[in-house]
């Protein structure tokens, strides 16, 4: 915790206010995609993401990537993963509809003019943020996340503010000097050439997130800061919390060799966080009943 003590608030302070700026006009011939990704259980509120996103009447190629089970008819673009798909090293859930993605991209021959940002059906960029993507002088990056609903579970506000204030203070901080540490999935932006390149297939357990993101700058890509905000939900519920908790911690650990072997500052940060600090270590000891004698808390 101490470290954290000291660091912390210094960073915060340094990094204040620099999710408000414009990284300047347009690059010529710039295409974005925006690609919400989702298994097709809150279709609503993939609806209203939409709804939301169009609002801002900037031009963008919206696409929402589902299950082929989803037939709801989203006013978006729809690729939807066959059932049938598998990748070459296995991988499943998330992965595996991103792998198919990034397949896409390369049979369609979308190249370095065109970045994906990504999204959850649980966030939202918001307008600074997209004319940031259409601007950013870099190859990949992610910017500044903020809580929205978070008055449902008290316990996943916590978590959650805790994890604004890391974001605030070292993210901001290394994706500024083109060095990433934490890497998550909201408002994740790639240029397509290179998603197509690297793909998604990490194995059928990752934490595919923060292995891409290294795996972006090992290659040697440019890997920045995109200011704006995305907007997050936490967990609804105390159920939905350890779920999403036990699940980060134990795709982390199983990812953790590779991460290492590319950032082993990556490792020894979050593996700090995940031991010293209480939510995250709640966290490991929900996982550890849950994953080893299969005992699901309430």
């Amino acid at each position: 915790m101490f470290p954290s003590a000291i660091i912390l608030p210094y960073l915060l302070i340094k990094n204040y206010n620099s999710w408000n700026h414009s990284l300047g006009n347009p690059v010529n011939g710039r295409n974005v995609i925006i690609l919400i990704t989702t298994k097709g259980e809150a279709q609503e509120v993939v609806a209203n993401i939409i709804k939301t996103l169009k609002s801002y009447s900037i031009n963008t190629r919206i696409i929402v990537l589902t299950e082929y089970y989803d037939l709801y008819r989203y006013d978006a673009e729809i690729l939807r993963v066959p059932a049938d798909y598998k990748t070459k090293n296995g991988s499943k859930n998330k992965q595996r509809a991103l792998q198919y993605y990034s397949e896409w991209l390369l049979k369609n021959n979308i190249g370095s003019n065109t970045y994906t940002l990504h999204i959850d059906d649980d966030n939202i960029p918001d307008e600074l943020y997209i004319k940031n993507v259409m601007a950013m002088p870099f190859d990949a990056g992610q910017g500044t996340i903020r809580l929205r609903e978070y008055k449902n579970c008290i316990i996943s506000t916590i978590a959650n503010f805790q994890r604004v204030t890391f974001t605030d203070a070292l993210l901001i901080y290394a994706n500024k000097k083109f060095k990433p540490l934490s890497v998550g999935g909201e408002g994740l932006t790639i240029r397509a050439d290179i998603e197509a390149k690297l793909g998604w297939d990490f194995g059928p357990i990752a934490a595919e997130d923060l292995l891409m993101g290294q795996r972006i700058h090992f290659e040697g890509y440019k890997y920045g800061y995109i200011p704006g905000i995305i907007y997050i939900a936490p967990a609804l519920n105390l159920k939905d919390f350890y779920a999403r908790r036990g699940r980060w911690i134990h795709h982390f650990f199983v990812s953790r060799k590779c991460i290492f072997n590319m950032n082993s500052t990556a490792v020894i940060l979050f593996s700090y966080l995940y031991d010293f600090m209480w939510v995250p270590f709640v966290g490991i000891i929900l996982w550890f009943f849950d994953f080893y004698f299969k005992f699901h808390f309430p």
